[in-house]
């Protein structure tokens, strides 16, 4: 009996999923003149080779989304999850908390797993050794909190241009799977460098930007 209320219940969340998305693409799409006459369908748009769904996805937030909450998201529609940030030592070092963080079920795929540091080389091998657990391999160039700038790690990168350069560059080369870069529109009101970030990171390998407005 049990069984079959969850079974009911299930499938009533998944219509209700699916209107859902059914409506977020028609919106999409008026809201968005450049999309009229394209059919939306299991490509909404792509990631390197992965597919996106729907234009839904599920932002990377630290000490909220792990694993169950990317298979929630999932279930309720989110086409593409991302896991907390980790830091590239942490997996460079075997460091217990950092790679438990790294792990990554089907029932929460496509996920970008996120991994963030100052050292191209690092960022390489760490990126290496989870690449077979990811989707899609994103770097944090964007974080604003103290002892991640203090690491001259996420957003601080945004003052080094050439780091930046270095970094994907160095990640790209090494990886089989997308690349993705996680940024702000600057270090500050003063130095808004969003366009020059981005072309940096399309000349050298990324294959997504994915931009935070705050600055």
């Amino acid at each position: 009996m049990e069984n079959t209320r969850l079974t009911a219940l299930i499938d009533d969340l998944e219509k209700l999923v699916s209107t859902y998305i059914s409506m977020a693409h028609r919106q999409y799409k008026n809201d968005h003149n450049s999309l009229n006459g394209y059919k939306i369908d299991d490509r909404f748009f792509k990631i390197g080779d992965i597919g996106i769904k729907n234009p839904i996805i599920a932002a990377p937030l630290a000490g909220i989304s792990d694993s169950t909450y990317r298979i929630f998201s999932s279930f309720f529609g989110a086409a593409l999850t991302f896991t907390e940030m980790v830091t590239s030592f942490g997996i460079f070092y075997d460091h217990k908390k950092s790679l438990e963080l790294t792990g990554i079920t089907d029932y929460e795929r496509p996920c970008a797993l996120q991994i963030f540091g100052p050292e191209p080389g690092i960022l390489a091998e760490a990126a290496v050794r989870v690449e077979g657990t990811a989707d899609i391999i994103d770097i944090n160039m964007g974080c604003p909190v103290r002892k991640i700038l203090k690491a001259k790690s996420g957003g601080y990168l945004l003052k080094d241009k050439d780091m930046i350069a270095k970094i994907i560059s160095k990640v790209a080369s090494v990886l089989k799977k997308p690349l993705t870069i996680k940024t702000r529109l600057g270090w500050d009101q003063n130095s808004i460098n969003i366009l020059e970030i981005a072309k940096i990171s399309e000349d050298n390998g990324a294959s997504t930007i994915i931009i935070d407005g705050g600055r």
